[in-house]
């Protein structure tokens, strides 16, 4: 059994959910759509895609989002 303090095997990797993130942004530029203010990427795919296609590791600048405050 997996313990979960143990670091993920290189083989398995999570998709960083760039929707949730406070730096990604849709672009004005149909050709590249969406962007992530702390990267300075833009680009077609995900821009935690794109970190993880360029460079093999997985994003180190998600942050969630904070909650939209109602009322």
């Amino acid at each position: 059994m997996n313990n979960p303090s143990e670091p993920k095997p290189q083989t398995e990797r999570t998709q960083i959910d760039c929707y949730a993130c406070g730096h990604f942004y849709i672009t004005y530029n149909p050709r590249f759509p969406l962007g992530c203010h702390a990267t300075g990427a833009r680009s077609r795919l995900l821009p935690s895609q794109e970190i993880l296609n360029n460079s093999g590791l997985e994003c180190r600048f998600f942050e969630e989002k904070a909650p939209l405050i109602k009322g």
